[in-house]
C-alpha cells in the first residue's frame, strides 16, 4: 500500500519528445542572454515520500498485526486439536488478518529499487525486531508464550503511540485492535496457564474531572447518564447474588458510579439541572442475568472508542484504558470476543 500522504510517481524514463520540450522551453527563457552560454539539461528520479506521523503510526501498527498474524500460524501448528487454546488462537489469526486488510496493508511505494533514488523506508524499528523474532523461530516454531507476548507489546506500542495518529478515523481503529490484542492475549494466557508479561497494564482507569480537551459537555452528556445506569445495573444484580459473584458486582457497581460523577463534574453539569441521572432506571428482562450488564458494558466500550476519535490527541490514551477496561469486563461477565471492539461498523 502506498502512504496516506503520498502520490504515485511514473518510473524515471526521459524520451525523445520529452527532451525537445524541455530543451524548447529553456532555449526560451535564455532568450537575451546571449549566445554561447551553456545550457544544462538536467533531470531527477523519483523519491518514495517520506511518511509524515500519521503514516509512521499506520506501518507501526501494520508491523505489529503483520508479527503477531505470523506468530499464531506458527503456534496454532504446534498445538493438537482438542488444545484449549485452539479456538483462541484461530481467532487471533483470523482477526490479524482482518486487521492488516483494514489498515491497508505493508507499505508500498509503488517504486522499483532501480527507479528510487533514495532508500525506501519500509518499517518501523519495532517491526525489525519482530521479524529478526519471526526469522529466528520459524523453524522451531512460536510458544503460546511468545504470542502472548505479542500481543501484549503490540497492545503496549499502540497505547503509546495513539497521540501520533493524527487522523481520529485511523485513532480509533488502533484503539479497537489494540484492545482486542490485548484481552485476547489476557484469553490466550488463561486457557493456556500462562504468564501474561509485565507491560505496565493501567489499574483501574477514571475519566478526568477536568472537561477534556476536543470533548464538548453534550459529548459527555450521555457518558455520565450510561455510567450511572451502569452502576445501578450492577447494584440490582449485587442484591441476587451472593458470595464472589456479589463482591465483584457491587465493586463494579462502584467504578461506575464513580465514573458518572467525574464525568458529570467534567461536563460541568453536576447535580444540576442539565445532569441527566436518574434515581432509578428500567432494566429489561431478568434483573438477575448477566446479560444486561454486559450489554452496558459493551455500550461503554462503544461510547469511549467514540470519545478517541473526538479527543485531543493528547486527552486520548484515557478514553482509550476506559474503553479497554469496559470492554475486559464485558467479557468477565461473559461476552464473547470480536475482533473490532467498540467498532460496531466494523462487526459485519
Amino acid at each position: 500500500m502506498r502512504p496516506l500522504n503520498a502520490q504515485r510517481t511514473a518510473p524515471c524514463q526521459v524520451g525523445s519528445v520529452a527532451v525537445v520540450l524541455m530543451v524548447s522551453s529553456r532555449i526560451r527563457a535564455s532568450e537575451g542572454r546571449g549566445k554561447g552560454q551553456d545550457r544544462k539539461r538536467s533531470h531527477s528520479c523519483p523519491v518514495a515520500a517520506t511518511p509524515d506521523a500519521l503514516e509512521i503510526s499506520r506501518r507501526a501498527a501494520t508491523a505489529d498485526v503483520m508479527a503477531i498474524l505470523e506468530a499464531a500460524g506458527l503456534a496454532e501448528e504446534q498445538l493438537a486439536k482438542d488444545d484449549p487454546s485452539a479456538d483462541v488462537i484461530a481467532l487471533i489469526r483470523t482477526a490479524s488478518a482482518s486487521h492488516l486488510e483494514q489498515l491497508g496493508g505493508e507499505y508500498d511505494s509503488g517504486l522499483t529499487p532501480e527507479d528510487d533514488a533514495s532508500p525506501l523506508v519500509t518499517s518501523s524499528s519495532s517491526f525489525d525486531a519482530e521479524a529478526d523474532k519471526s526469522e529466528a523461530g520459524a523453524s522451531a516454531g512460536v510458544s503460546v508464550d511468545e504470542l502472548v507476548d505479542r500481543l501484549t507489546q503490540a497492545y503496549a506500542r499502540t497505547r503509546g503511540a495513539l497521540e501520533n495518529a493524527t487522523d481520529p478515523g485511523l485513532a480509533r481503529l488502533m484503539a479497537s485492535i489494540a484492545t482486542f490484542q490485548l484481552t485476547s492475549a489476557q484469553e490466550l494466557a488463561s486457557s493456556a496457564d500462562a504468564e501474561m508479561p509485565q507491560v505496565g497494564l493501567p489499574g483501574l482507569p477514571q475519566l478526568p474531572t477536568n472537561p477534556p480537551m476536543g470533548i464538548s459537555s453534550g459529548d459527555l452528556k450521555p457518558v455520565v447518564l450510561a455510567e450511572d445506569a451502569a452502576g445501578y445495573a450492577y447494584e440490582v444484580l449485587a442484591a441476587h447474588r451472593s458470595d464472589a459473584p456479589r463482591v465483584a458486582a457491587v465493586a463494579r457497581a462502584a467504578v461506575h458510579r464513580a465514573r458518572g460523577d467525574n464525568a458529570a463534574t467534567a461536563a460541568q453539569i453536576a447535580r444540576g439541572g442539565q445532569d441527566p441521572r436518574r434515581v432509578a432506571y428500567d432494566l429489561p428482562g431478568d434483573p438477575s442475568d448477566d446479560a444486561y450488564v454486559r450489554q452496558l458494558e459493551l455500550n461503554l466500550t462503544e461510547s469511549y472508542a467514540t470519545l478517541i476519535g473526538l479527543a485531543a490527541e493528547e486527552e486520548r490514551v484515557h478514553f482509550f484504558d476506559l474503553m479497554v477496561d469496559s470492554y475486559h469486563a464485558a467479557q468477565t461477565w461473559g461476552a464473547e470476543s470480536t475482533m473490532y471492539p467498540g467498532l460496531p461498523e466494523q462487526q459485519n
